[in-house]
């Protein structure tokens, strides 16, 4: 009987604890020789790990949680270039302002990775040839967003440009 009430204190004092596993090891420390007599000490172990292992999921969450927040400031923050990019390239007026923009929307694809090296030359040349050949410039942005999309994939991005061309 004295067992049973001995492991009832002992799990009652341990749930007083539960949050932090470094009291909890201490609690053990202090009252191993009571754990001992009262053959607890295999029960207060168990519960000892346990606590740790749900501390460390915590942190473990806490870390993803950060980690999540960091990602989705850094995609707005992209987001927002993007559109001003966008911005930039449907209000440009003037063939030079138009080839300007358009290639400020390149080289930031390839700042941010989104075209390799290749790609970006490859759309630079396709791009010179539409701004060459074609003097409307309306005519010369659809074209342009039609490349910008190809080249991208038709992705997230690359719907994006396709979408300008709807809006011109």
């Amino acid at each position: 009987m004295s067992e049973s009430e001995a492991r009832t204190y002992f799990a009652g004092q341990m749930e007083k604890l539960a949050g932090d596993p470094k009291k909890l090891e201490a609690f053990i420390r202090d009252n191993r020789t009571m754990l001992n007599l009262t053959n607890a000490r295999d029960m207060a172990e168990s519960y000892i790990a346990r606590a740790s292992a749900f501390a460390k999921r915590g942190e473990a969450a806490v870390a993803r949680g950060e980690q999540a927040t960091e990602a989705r400031k850094a995609a707005a923050a992209q987001s927002e270039k993007y559109k001003n990019l966008n911005l930039e390239f449907r209000s440009a007026r003037q063939p030079q302002e138009i080839a300007a923009a358009n290639e400020k929307f390149a080289q930031q694809l390839l700042d941010d990775k989104f075209i390799s090296e290749e790609q970006y030359l490859r759309y630079l040349n396709q791009s010179n040839r539409i701004e060459q050949s074609i003097t409307d410039a309306a005519e010369a942005k659809k074209q342009l967003a039609y490349l910008a999309a190809r080249t991208l994939g038709w992705g997230f991005l690359g719907g994006g440009a396709f979408a300008v061309i709807k809006l011109l």
